[in-house]
């Protein structure tokens, strides 16, 4: 038996191919299945068993995908079976998917991500720079952006070019940056500013109901170069954190401690000034750079490691930078929120035989379960077992949501 692997973009095949000196003693398939699913992909989450036609001899090469919520899964494990006694050389596949639901992708499936903001958003080309990083972190990342200057909430919900831009894509996240005063409560009561915000959540779920949405915190500057000023900037950016805690509890969305990671920093290092001026909200290069890093840091919850995206800055200050966001935003998880109402669909798996499987929840932040085996069957139980007949199907597709 001679084992080679394959490796296609994120694809991994596993051909077991017969050789006349090899199989001489009869080989459990069972055996071999579980052997290599616990070595290669323990803690996937969509589970296919297909028998293959005979002339899949000839498309050894053909990607495999499932979808679930407009992603395509990244993992494939492909097992051939030969048995020498057979003329026929029947063969059994297992199919293996990833399907976690606001994360899986390929190569050729990128994340959607759309930035609802304004000039605090946009500003040096923060998306762009969030895209490069998660790009090169291996994160394939589309970004899209709706940033009109001097705009807020208020606005947004009256925009109906907003609305068909939700329309018009899948969108696999969704920030959405409150106004510069409506933030704090300045321009509007938090109260109006969180309807607001609950009717843009009910509008981006509607046509991409597995959107992960997010609110950015913005951080709101410093009036002047004074101990006094410093204080103002800290008592207003404690004020955005209540406010931003006020609206994820009240809408069921977290935000990204972006502010929290401009106050970190210049708590440790006021010569590392992160907006264009005194007196001035908008971020400059180093401030851009900062909130590109947390939002990445905050979305796939990981550091940033081995980056040449410096944002223009030098090494020093780019690397100061990051690790201020990365430790302010990865330690916030809970106090922003994140962990909370960040979903994550997933489950375990233990093959039983060629044609079933054990099935175990492992999802988190869920209300229930539902199982839809392809065939008909569906069920709600938390973990169940499920036999897959071949004889009326060629294939199955199982999925969990």
């Amino acid at each position: 038996l001679i084992p080679s692997l394959y490796k296609m973009t994120n694809v991994r095949y596993f051909h077991l191919i017969n050789s006349s000196d090899a199989l001489k003693t009869p080989i459990s398939c069972k055996q071999l299945i579980v052997t290599f699913l616990k070595f290669l992909l323990p803690n996937k989450s969509a589970y296919f068993l297909k028998k293959c036609p005979s002339d899949y001899y000839t498309k050894k090469n053909k990607v495999h995908f499932g979808q679930m919520c407009g992603r395509v899964f990244s993992v494939t494990l492909v097992i051939y079976v030969i048995k020498p006694h057979n003329v026929m050389r029947k063969i059994i596949l297992l199919f293996l998917f990833a399907t976690q639901c606001i994360a899986a992708q390929t190569s050729d499936s990128p994340l959607n991500v759309l930035f609802v903001g304004n000039s605090l958003t946009y500003f040096n080309n923060m998306p762009q720079q969030f895209e490069q990083i998660a790009d090169e972190q291996g994160h394939h990342v589309t970004v899209d952006q709706h940033t009109p200057g001097g705009t807020g909430f208020v606005h947004h919900v009256a925009n109906n070019t907003l609305y068909q831009k939700f329309r018009d894509q899948v969108w696999d996240y969704v920030i959405l940056q409150p106004g510069s005063n409506e933030s704090p409560g300045f321009s509007y009561p938090i109260a109006e500013t969180i309807t607001r915000g609950k009717r843009l959540r009910d509008s981006i779920i509607k046509y991409s109901p597995c959107a992960s949405i997010h609110y950015y915190e913005i951080s709101y500057g410093i009036v002047n170069n004074t101990p006094a000023s410093f204080t103002q900037y800290q008592d207003r950016q404690t004020l955005i954190e209540n406010n931003l805690t006020q609206m994820a509890t009240e809408t069921g969305i977290p935000f990204l401690p972006v502010g929290e990671c401009f106050k970190a920093s210049m708590e440790t290092d006021d010569s590392q000034f992160l907006w264009v001026n005194y007196g001035d909200i908008h971020p400059n290069a180093k401030g851009s750079y900062l909130a590109a890093c947390s939002f990445f840091n905050g979305i796939f919850k990981n550091p940033i490691v081995n980056t040449a995206q410096l944002g223009g800055l030098s090494i020093a200050d780019a690397l100061y930078l990051r690790n201020q966001a990365e430790n302010t935003t990865l330690n916030s998880l809970d106090s922003s929120l994140i962990n909370t109402y960040t979903s994550t669909a997933n489950f375990n798996y233990t093959a039983t035989s060629a044609s079933s499987a054990n099935f175990t929840n492992t999802s988190t932040n869920y209300d229930t379960v539902h199982w839809d085996f392809g065939d008909g069957t569906t069920s709600t139980s938390e973990n169940i077992t499920h036999n897959f007949d071949f004889t009326i199907n060629t294939s199955y597709t199982v999925l969990m949501t």
